[in-house]
């Protein structure tokens, strides 16, 4: 790469249905995306990744679809996935008391440390909102990191041409690194 500039890139999938989506619908996007995505993964060992799956659609994968939670445990277990945590449930963070913001970053980081053998160090935020406050429950719920909108960081004052690798920010004593996610790739990729 001579005379190249090298850029990292982070793959990432999000997978979240509603609470109270129908057990077909569930079902039909388990057999049709998450399982062929993650049985593909799985036979390509040098593919790395992450993955947020949301309290609310893993827990009828866990009753329904188990070998999907078998899949992750497998790809987490080869260190070929890291799971993303969140809110258990999806909630916009920002908008729950204090107090609520770690016990859902806990409640799902607990669970996901039984079903994936892996306790979250990342976080997914629902709806991507952001709020500076959220340092100190991830602080306290060992998260170390966030995957935000690089329009966020455009709107902070960081140039569009600099918003790429890794930035740190701070509240109340409690770090956390950003990853931006890059808007315009984001939408390149087809949601159907």
């Amino acid at each position: 790469m001579d005379g190249l500039a090298r850029l990292s890139l982070v793959f990432g999938i999000h997978c979240h249905q509603p609470v109270g989506t129908p057990a077909a619908v569930v079902d039909r996007a388990a057999d049709e995306c998450y399982l062929p995505f993650l049985s593909a993964a799985a036979d390509h060992p040098e593919f790395k990744f992450c993955a947020h799956f949301s309290g609310a659609l893993l827990r009828p994968l866990e009753l329904r679809r188990p070998k999907i939670l078998d899949l992750l445990k497998s790809l987490v277990g080869r260190g070929q996935l890291e799971i993303l945590g969140g809110g258990f449930y999806d909630p916009i963070l920002p908008i729950l008391m204090e107090a609520d913001r770690s016990g859902q970053i806990r409640r799902f980081g607990d669970y996901l440390q039984r079903v994936t053998g892996q306790k979250p160090k990342g976080l997914w935020l629902a709806e991507r909102v952001w709020d500076p406050q959220l340092c100190r429950p991830m602080g306290e719920t060992a998260v170390k990191f966030v995957m935000l909108d690089d329009r966020m960081l455009i709107a902070a004052g960081v140039a569009p041409a600099d918003v790429h690798g890794t930035f740190l920010t701070e509240e109340a004593g409690h770090s956390v690194a950003i990853f931006p996610i890059h808007e315009r790739l984001r939408y390149l990729i087809p949601d159907e």
